[in-house]
């Protein structure tokens, strides 16, 4: 299915509003890796910053727990602790408040042991000395133990909490610095912030431009579908019409190409009953030509013989008459004249009219010759002897010759004349056959332009129409050009099924020719009409023919018949081994009428 090629209008439009698009999709992706990688660089930064908050917290909380786990370690590694004290002055503040209360709540525990004890002594020195248990003795040093115990703690602690504020200024100093440095990368992560917000407002406003420009394109192929939409609805109300039209044209068409096929079948009936008759002739004539053939060999035989007999008879012609050697010699030359006569063609002497009556005359001659001879024999030899033994022998052989050969040549004429009536009546079913042909292609040829006329007016109209209103939506958008190209291409593929239908309806002459070469059945008028020709015609119409054949040709001239004869059936045979089927005998005929 071909439709007609898009008006360049059109595509060019396309190609614009693609090549928008893609720019416009470029800018967007663009624009998301750009901020991609700006939100990446802004979440590394917060992780570093983060991870420098931990790291520092770490560091502080691993050197305050190191600190007071081992106070003599504080002292050999002073200096490993001030590098490792780092981090932000608020951590180092709480910490301190923690070691404080702590302090606190140890000196308010140690206060009420005190107390407690004071009240336990007072207690004991009141009570009696020898009723007091063992227990309480027990209670009492325990409680001085750990008395001891929360003292040499309290003292720790103090002596930490010292260190510690010794060392406070040297880690407010590099906590000054950390801060400096974490105001510099807040700084830095605000800036980021607001390139991050600057680049986020720019991004909507992009997306909203680009929201807006696919919106008015949205809008516009809209209004250019539906524009597209009415002309191709309008398109389709008139190639339905025209489709009408067509069909009704293509039924009446129709109705003629059934018409035409009944009368071919009728035709092709009749045909097939000529092909039978054509193939019942040719039988006969193939017998014919085999029965001529068996008599042709017979003749040649005898010939034979009778070429030999003259020879012996030559030769005791030579012995027994050296008195007459001018005559035998004048034989000699007629009978080997005669060998080559035969030798030359093979149908010469049975075919021949003429050849036949010089024959005839030449053995008059030869007998009287002989009669002469027999008269100055006798009368050389007084009239006393008879004629030999030999001569009467030649002449008894010569009269049988003659009689074989008026019998040959009788049958050969008789053969001649049938196979001359059935070759003219074969050469009058060519000419009707063929001028039949001739009538029916002329007509089917007239009929054929017309029907190509019609169809090429119609496509022409077709085309035309199409052509004009593709060139009017030349600012179509790429929707409707595709709504609009399928049934464009639905009715172009329609008219041209109907376009190929119609041209099924031409043959050419060369291919009814070919058809009718290759043995196939062709659209023929009644065979039976065709009135045969009289035998009485035919056989004078031979006669006239040989008579002027003779007039043309000189009376020297035996062999002419004979040539044309053996050429004829050469001829045929190179035709039954060209044209081999059954109706080669219809090309052989047409062949040779000409």
């Amino acid at each position: 299915m071909n439709s007609g090629p898009p008006p360049p209008e059109l595509m060019s439009f396309i190609e614009r509003q693609e090549e928008y698009i893609d720019q416009l999709e470029k800018e967007s992706q663009y624009c998301r890796d750009e901020l991609s990688q700006l939100l990446g660089k802004v979440k590394d930064l917060i992780a570093e910053n983060e991870a420098l908050h931990e790291q520092q917290k770490t560091g502080v909380i691993k050197s305050v727990f190191e600190g007071v786990g081992s106070s003599s370690g504080e002292v050999e590694h002073t200096d490993k602790f001030r590098k490792r004290l780092e981090g932000p002055l608020i951590v180092f503040e709480s910490r301190i408040s923690e070691l404080e209360a702590q302090l606190t709540q140890t000196k308010m525990d140690l206060r009420k042991a005190q107390e407690e004890a004071e009240m336990y002594r007072k207690r004991l020195e009141e009570a009696n000395p020898t009723g007091a248990s063992s227990e309480f003795f027990k209670q009492i040093e325990n409680l001085q133990r750990e008395k001891r115990e929360l003292h040499e703690s309290l003292t720790k602690l103090q002596a930490t909490i010292v260190q510690i504020r010794e060392k406070e200024m040297d880690a407010s100093k590099k906590v000054q610095r950390t801060l400096d440095v974490v105001d510099k990368t807040q700084f830095e992560k605000q800036q980021a912030e607001l390139e991050v917000n600057r680049l986020k407002s720019e991004l909507e406003h992009q997306h909203d431009k680009l929201l807006e420009v696919i919106s008015e394109q949205t809008r516009k192929l809209a209004e250019e579908r539906g524009q597209a939409e009415r002309r191709y609805l309008q398109h389709v109300e008139q190639l339905n019409n025209e489709l009408a039209s067509q069909r009704d044209a293509n039924s009446k068409l129709q109705l003629e190409l059934e018409r035409r096929l009944r009368a071919e079948e009728d035709l092709k009936r009749d045909l097939s009953a000529k092909n039978m008759t054509i193939e019942n002739v040719k039988k006969e004539l193939n017998n014919k030509i085999a029965s001529l053939q068996n008599d042709l060999s017979t003749a040649l035989a005898e010939r034979d013989s009778i070429e030999q007999e003259l020879s012996t008879s030559r030769m005791s012609g030579e012995r027994t008459d050296r008195l007459n050697r001018q005559e035998t010699s004048r034989l000699q030359i007629e009978i080997s004249s005669l060998r080559q006569r035969l030798d030359r063609t093979d149908a010469e002497l049975m075919h021949s009219r003429r050849e036949n009556l010089r024959l005839l005359e030449q053995i008059s001659t030869q007998e009287k010759e002989i009669t002469l001879l027999k008269i100055k024999l006798g009368e050389g030899k007084d009239g006393l002897k008879e004629p030999s033994p030999l001569e009467n022998e030649i002449n008894s052989r010569i009269s049988e010759i003659e009689s074989k050969h008026v019998e040959t040549v009788t049958e050969l004429e008789g053969l001649i004349e049938n196979q001359a009536q059935v070759m003219a009546q074969l050469k009058a079913e060519c000419q009707s056959l063929t001028q039949k042909l001739e009538d029916s292609a002329a007509r089917h040829k007239e009929e054929m332009a017309n029907l190509q006329s019609n169809l090429d007016y119609l496509t022409s109209k077709l085309e035309s129409t199409l052509s004009n209103q593709q060139w009017s939506s030349g600012s179509n958008a790429e929707s409707s050009r595709q709504t609009e190209v399928v049934p464009q291409e639905s009715n172009y593929q329609g008219a041209s099924e109907q376009k190929e239908e119609m041209r099924t309806f031409q043959q050419p002459e060369s291919y009814q020719q070919q058809e009718f070469a290759t043995g196939s059945n062709e659209p023929l008028e009644a065979y039976d009409s065709t009135p045969e020709p009289k035998q009485s015609e035919i056989y004078e119409d031979y006669n006239n023919a040989q008579q002027q054949e003779q007039q043309q040709q000189p009376s020297t001239d035996v062999s002419y018949d004979s040539r044309k004869l053996s050429t004829a059936l050469k001829n045929r045979r190179t035709f039954e081994k060209k044209f081999p089927s059954e109706k080669s005998q219809i090309y052989l005929h047409c062949y040779l009428k000409s």
